[in-house]
């Protein structure tokens, strides 16, 4: 497969491709992919947002194009996703979406065993509580990770598509979206701006309500 350039011809908006492969999930149940998937090498912009979603003004506290989307809630992101697979029609069958929780924590840690997504230093590849001037930044002026991704740790907290749940051993053995909670609580990764930096590690998960909002949550759109 090849990586899927800038879409709507917009900066920052790349796709990687990530080979499928098995990993122990949270350190524990192994999961193995069967299949690739492409992986978003940025958080979604302002500017990717208001194309897509043809707003005025992207609903975000801190204003610029290449900075990331905040103020959206899950059910924004898969609003979102919905129009943009209507805009663009790709021959390979899939579809933009959310990632799984695997998928997102497969493509953070990149095959290596850092603290961080890329490092073991936040410094290098995040913006946290002590570098962010307590705001959001452009995306991708911190270093990517192995498989070229940016701000995975670190700038915004990332929506996943699965439904939260506590234990790890649940979720399916082949990398998909966890769908059996009757809860409306969905999962989010990676840290933000106004976070400590261990709110940051990739082993970090945590989950809110699907219609929640705030400055420090955005997404990545997964293709798959």
């Amino acid at each position: 497969m090849k990586n899927i350039p800038n879409i709507l011809d917009l900066p920052f908006t790349q796709l990687n491709w990530i080979e499928s492969g098995t990993f122990p999930f949270q350190g524990g149940a192994e999961i193995t992919f069967e299949t690739g998937f492409y992986a978003g090498c940025y958080q979604v912009t302002q500017e990717l947002y208001q194309t897509v979603m043809k707003d005025k003004e992207p609903p975000s506290r801190f204003k610029g194009k290449h900075r990331p989307v905040e103020q959206v809630s899950w059910d924004d992101a898969q609003a979102f996703l919905k129009e943009l697979n209507i805009r663009i029609k790709l021959k390979d069958g899939l579809q933009f979406r959310l990632p799984s929780e695997a998928q997102w924590e497969y493509a953070a840690r990149a095959n290596k065993d850092f603290e961080y997504s890329g490092s073991q230093k936040l410094h290098e590849v995040g913006w946290f509580k002590e570098n962010a001037n307590d705001q959001t930044m452009p995306v991708g002026l911190k270093e990517p990770n192995g498989l070229g991704l940016f701000d995975m740790s670190g700038n915004v907290w990332e929506w996943c598509e699965d439904d939260w749940n506590k234990e790890i051993n649940d979720h399916p053995k082949n990398g998909q979206p966890l769908k059996k909670n009757k809860e409306d609580i969905r999962v989010f990764r990676g840290g933000s701006w106004s976070n400590d930096e261990g709110y940051a590690r990739v082993a970090v998960r945590d989950g809110y309500l699907h219609d929640f909002r705030y400055d420090n949550f955005g997404f990545r759109v997964f293709r798959y």
